[in-house]
């Protein structure tokens, strides 16, 4: 990647929203941590602000995230990196002393999102898609991170029972984490062996982030799913809500996609995979060499992640179980 440009942060959100002449609550449908949005009109043109602070959102207290990502990502220029590839849609940002918070700004792109709920993606759209996945992977290839990024461990770790118990000592679980130990328990009546595994893998995953980092590493997403994807007039993608970007493996971005979009995919897995496979050939990236160890263990993440979502679709479940048993006793026993 070249070199980046910072880019300013306001000091306040009253800064930062300065001349707003309309400022309306504003709450998506497939929203994943439920923080608070607006939206918001400035000089006659739609945006989006988005309040992020540990205090409001469980993914950056689960993430262990102390900088706020973000806004970190603006700040340092990475965005105009990303540009080259996906639309992050971010246009400012604040860090506001006061109150600890930070606001993020973005384009307001409605309408040009994928629907929300469970509605198939166009398979032509999904062909950009992983085209552009494999797009960002190829034109960040052997990127090292950054002090502030998310680690893989941090990753990995999101849906660990350590972070879920913390999460319930603050009082009732809501949202996504009250899914995930009733998820597991019902996985683990059918497959008490492999739950135990890979529960060991999210409280410690150093086995598999040591065997993932044999791999070639990209900048990573993480968070593909249906809701933070759209595209622009030029066919774009849009891609959003960067709370958990890091240098990882490009088949992590993958495997979440497939994991997390099951219900939507307009192919077959296997096809999907292929189609980003061979994305990643004509970007250049050989990957003969590589590939299918990267994704069997990037498949095994994925599950380490959602699998506790997986147990009410008997087929996708045992698509999943195929897909990484094996490897999840090569790394836990």
């Amino acid at each position: 990647m070249t070199s980046q440009l910072a880019r300013p942060v306001a000091p306040s959100v009253e800064a930062l929203l300065s001349g707003a002449t309309s400022r309306t609550p504003m709450r998506p449908q497939d929203g994943l941590s439920a923080v608070p949005m607006e939206r918001v009109v400035l000089d006659g043109e739609a945006y989006v602000a988005k309040w992020l602070s540990a205090e409001l959102d469980w993914v950056m207290r689960a993430t262990g995230d102390t900088v706020c990502r973000p806004v970190l990502l603006w700040e340092t220029g990475l965005y105009d990196q990303i540009a080259q590839w996906v639309d992050p849609l971010v246009v400012g940002a604040a860090r506001d002393a006061a109150t600890g918070e930070c606001v993020l700004l973005m384009r307001d792109a409605t309408g040009s999102f994928l629907p929300d709920g469970d509605a198939p993606i166009e398979a032509a759209r999904q062909e950009r898609i992983l085209a552009d996945m494999a797009a960002l992977h190829a034109g960040t290839w052997g990127y090292g991170g950054m002090p502030g990024l998310c680690t893989p461990t941090q990753v990995y770790r999101i849906f660990s029972p350590e972070n879920i118990e913390r999460e319930a000592d603050r009082g009732p679980l809501e949202g996504v984490p009250a899914y995930v130990q009733p998820g597991w328990e019902a996985v683990r009546a059918q497959h008490p062996a492999l739950t135990e595994r890979v529960l060991a893998l999210a409280s410690d995953p150093a086995p598999l982030v040591q065997a993932l980092a044999q791999t070639p590493q990209a900048l990573v997403h993480h968070d593909w799913k249906g809701g933070n994807l759209g595209h622009r007039p030029d066919g774009r993608t849009i891609l959003v809500d960067w709370a958990f970007p890091g240098a990882s493996a490009g088949c992590a971005d993958l495997a979440w996609y497939l994991a997390v979009n099951c219900d939507r995919l307009p192919t077959s897995k296997e096809s999907t995979i292929s189609t980003y496979r061979d994305a990643l050939e004509r970007q250049g990236i050989a990957t003969a060499e590589w590939f299918d160890r990267q994704l069997e263990l990037a498949l095994l993440g994925g599950f380490v992640l959602l699998g506790w979502s997986k147990a009410d679709g008997p087929e996708e479940l045992a698509w999943w179980v195929e897909r990484v048993e094996a490897t999840a006793r090569e790394l836990v026993g």
